[in-house]
């Protein structure tokens, strides 16, 4: 476990994070608790809202692998 992770589990955090299937730009983690949302007052599309969590998942996870 990377210091990173290590830090998520601190705070209840379980890697890896996975985009929600039912919800645009809501973040869940491995026990599918939601993290975050990705513009909670829905300003942009959903397509945005998507792309930008899925970046954010992508980078996040990245960095607990290191």
């Amino acid at each position: 476990m990377t210091p990173f992770s290590a830090a998520l589990a601190e705070l209840g955090v379980r890697l890896p994070l996975r985009l929600c299937d039912e919800e645009s730009g809501s973040v869940l983690d491995a026990d599918d608790m939601e993290v975050f949302v990705v513009d909670a007052n829905r300003d942009l599309s959903d397509e945005s809202a998507t792309a930008i969590a899925d970046l954010l998942v992508d980078a996040v996870n990245a960095r607990g692998a290191a």
